[in-house]
């Protein structure tokens, strides 16, 4: 019998890049400093790093969708943020 550890291993991930121009879909939101991008079935969120001296952080999230919406500042002057396992909840680093 197989051992448990390699029967549970994670599937390697292949990207096929065949016709991914066509996969593609740019983000709209202006250029920026931006870190940390995650995804969760209906959003997209990441840092934003100002210019400012001390730079401050701030967390902004997108709704998937094909509207051209502007992000949403979830909170300002964040250290950082980490997404549960299933994308369902949310920690903010104050």
């Amino acid at each position: 019998p197989k051992p448990a550890a390699a029967k549970d291993a994670p599937k390697p991930v292949v990207i096929e890049r065949d016709g991914i121009q066509a996969r593609i879909t740019e983000v709209p939101v202006p250029a920026g400093n931006y870190s940390n991008l995650t995804a969760t079935a209906k959003r997209l969120c990441w840092t934003d790093r100002d210019r400012s001296m001390p730079p401050k952080v701030s967390l902004q999230c997108l709704d998937i969708a094909n509207k051209p919406e502007p992000p949403e500042s979830v909170m300002a002057e964040i250290r950082g943020y980490s997404l549960s396992q299933d994308g369902k909840k949310m920690l903010v680093r104050e």
